[in-house]
């Protein structure tokens, strides 16, 4: 599956590609498990198998808070994203996938 580095967000799962955020490689131990968790995830945009991913997840909430607090940008994360008709909106961002 492809890598994108991205300046925005965490990283998100999109099925044909996984964004990530580029500072994340500052933090290899942090970038190896996000990057594990989204390389679980399905390719679908949603479903109950994802949902228990998410509950289960492994990641070091104490790393994630603590390079989420010193980069804004990541905070879209928590913005919700929508499929519409094949497109993947953020609404947060306004970007077009």
């Amino acid at each position: 599956m492809k890598i994108r580095l991205v300046d925005y967000g965490v990283a998100n799962n999109f099925g044909d590609y996984i964004e990530i955020n580029r500072e994340l490689k500052q933090f290899p131990k942090l970038y190896k498990s996000i990057l594990a968790h989204e390389l679980k995830h399905t390719h679908k945009s949603f479903s109950l198998f994802d949902l228990k991913i998410d509950v289960k997840n492994k990641i070091s909430i104490i790393e994630l808070f603590k390079f989420m607090m010193t980069r804004p940008k990541t905070w879209t994360q928590a913005l919700p994203l929508y499929r519409v008709f094949g497109i993947i909106v953020c609404i947060a961002i306004g970007q077009f996938q």
